[in-house]
């Protein structure tokens, strides 16, 4: 054999015996490895036994405690079972004991029934007796009552018919005092609802530029002067001036509300009086007012001189001149009725002197057309023909009173001067922006308004204020009653009704005063 073949072998056996070693060495370390394992797993097994000895135990403690607490709760429950059931055994015998001690209470009760029912029988025969008696003795009475007063039995209801229905009438005069007061009160609750009304039915405009005037005041504090303590003053001047005297936030500003010119005229040279001499007290205040007015006449006549003047009109009857300055404070469709004569004047002048007529009869008839206006009470005929008629009693021609007429579409003109002073007429009331018919029937109605309170007996004074939402009634004290005034503001109120259209309501205020003057000489 060769080297190799020796070295190959040599190799061989000694990768046999390294293999056989290394197997002898496993074997070795694997059941060693066995050992171990299973050692461990021995002591594992024991391990989970004792813990579940353990486990065991707890749970049997556990449900026997749990075992104990629900015995526990249930004889607690069977207790309270047997107790509520031990009262409601003793309320069923407390109820029984009750259901028979009213059973006996009944049966005294329906004895003492039939007693009673038996008095009350024997009680009843008693009484129909002593009716019968006591008829017969009524009559015996009457009969002798009669005899003495004089009166028989229907005259003696009829006076006490009489006596009774003046109480009831006391008595619903104080109810309605009360039910005005209460609807007083309703209204003043409504009262934004009720002016939301009435400005949607009507044009305010018109009716503040037409019945408001302005007085600028030097300062604020005049106002508390003006109102007074407890607003006597500010009474004083309305019941005297008869105009609504507003005082609001504008500074040093007062308002005066009347439908008439002429009052809110008054009332604003009174009150700048008063506030330049600087007593402003109730009796100053009347006799302030009485001055003005006195002035306000002398200063109508002038206006009318003046108007004539303008005009170049001479001999005119001084009566005449005093109903033209009148005219500054009346108005037609809105619109003055001076300036509206002086208007026609003028343009029946021009058209005069243009077509070869008389220029002043011209003049003098459109100057003179409306003086019947100036009365509070319009004239029961057309106003052209009542003017006519006052123009011919003061002196002037038959033409121009006939050019007056002529105005009136009825009335044939008969001279030249008749026909332009009847188009200057329709001219100047039919130019645009001339009429304002809203602010004429709010005017009319106001004056209807006081006309109908005047024409109830012992009424005064009657203004009607506040845009006509008012209506102040002054009444004579010895005439009216203090009850009679409540039943005149009701009277009036329902003939303001029926007679006057309005937006809204009206309140009726009447003032009944007593005033007592003497001197300390």
């Amino acid at each position: 054999m060769s080297i190799v073949a020796v070295l190959a072998v040599l190799i061989a056996i000694g990768l046999a015996v390294a293999s056989a070693v290394a197997l002898s060495r496993a074997r070795a370390a694997a059941q060693k490895t066995g050992e171990e394992a299973k050692a461990q797993a021995t002591q594992t097994l024991e391990d989970a036994k004792r813990e579940a000895e353990g486990l065991k135990k707890q749970r049997l403690l556990e449900a026997r405690e749990q075992i104990s607490t629900e015995r526990a709760k249930a004889e607690g429950e069977l207790s309270a079972k047997r107790a509520a059931l031990h009262e409601e055994e003793l309320r069923i015998e407390q109820a029984q004991h009750g259901l028979d001690q009213k059973e006996s209470d009944a049966a005294a009760r329906e004895t003492a029934i039939v007693k009673a029912e038996a008095e009350a029988s024997e009680s009843r025969r008693a009484a129909a007796s002593a009716r019968a008696e006591a008829e017969q003795t009524l009559a015996k009475q009457t009969q002798k009552l009669e005899e003495i007063a004089a009166l028989t039995r229907d005259e003696a209801r009829a006076e006490l018919t009489a006596r009774i229905e003046a109480d009831v009438r006391r008595e619903m005069t104080g109810f309605i005092k009360r039910a005005t007061e209460e609807a007083q009160e309703e209204a003043e609750r409504n009262a934004r609802t009720l002016i939301a009304q009435a400005i949607h039915r009507t044009s305010a405009r018109p009716v503040v530029q037409g019945t408001m005037t302005t007085v600028k005041l030097p300062s604020d504090e005049i106002k508390g002067r003006i109102i007074g303590r407890e607003g006597r003053n500010i009474r004083a001047l309305e019941t005297a001036l008869g105009v609504d005297i507003i005082i609001d936030d504008t500074p040093n500003t007062l308002l005066l509300s009347s439908w008439d010119p002429l009052r809110r005229e008054i009332a604003r040279i009174s009150i700048e009086r008063l506030i330049e001499d600087g007593r402003v007290h109730p009796a100053r205040i009347e006799e302030v007012a009485v001055k003005v007015q006195e002035e306000i006449d002398t200063a109508t006549s002038e206006a009318g001189e003046a108007a004539c003047l303008e005009l170049g009109l001479a001999e005119v009857h001084p009566r005449l001149q005093r109903l033209l300055g009148r005219l500054k404070f009346r108005t037609q469709h809105g619109y003055n009725l001076l300036d509206h004569s002086l208007e026609v004047a003028f343009l029946a002048g021009y058209m005069a002197a243009e077509l070869g007529g008389r220029p002043e009869v011209a003049r003098r008839a459109g100057l003179l057309h409306e003086t019947a206006q100036t009365e509070d009470v319009p004239p029961p005929a057309p106003a052209v023909f009542a003017s006519s008629e006052l123009v011919t009693k003061f002196g002037e021609s038959d033409d121009v009173a006939h050019a007056i007429r002529a105005i009136h579409r009825s009335v044939e003109p008969r001279s030249i001067e008749a026909l332009v002073v009847a188009a200057a007429e329709r001219i100047a009331l039919n130019r645009p922006g001339a009429r304002k018919d809203n602010l004429e029937v709010f005017i009319e109605r106001l004056s209807r308004m006081e006309e109908i309170s005047m024409s109830f007996p012992g009424v005064k004074h009657a203004y009607a204020v506040r845009a006509g939402k008012e209506l102040r009634v002054m009444v004579e004290s010895d005439l009216v009653t203090d009850d009679g005034v409540l039943t005149l503001s009701r009277e009036i109120a329902a003939r303001i009704e029926r007679e006057v259209e309005y937006a809204g309501q009206v309140r009726i205020q009447v003032i009944r005063e007593i005033r007592a003057i003497d001197f300390a000489v």
